[in-house]
């Protein structure tokens, strides 16, 4: 065995040993991949959710606004009743 076929012996196992540490770090990749596709699924049934929610805030403020402008209404007509 010569010089050139040891060396060529130790570039295949460095590039072996790199592609084996190229494999682990795609895995692990792939593994965060899926827990961050997990955690944006979970923010947008939670961001659904609070969507719900201020709809529901819009039509409650919408609703005491109303009862509002009735109860200024009644006002109004008692204060020019009674400057009468």
């Amino acid at each position: 065995m010569d010089l050139t076929q040891v060396l060529e012996g130790l570039i295949l196992v460095f590039v072996s040993i790199e592609l084996v540490e190229l494999a682990f770090h795609i895995h692990r990749m792939r593994t965060y991949e899926k827990k961050v596709a997990q955690h944006l699924t979970k923010m947008g049934e939670h961001i659904l959710r609070m969507d719900e929610h201020i709809q529901k805030m819009d039509q409650h403020v919408n609703h005491l606004e109303s009862h509002v402008n009735k109860l200024d209404g009644f006002l109004e007509k008692r204060v020019k009743e009674k400057n009468e």
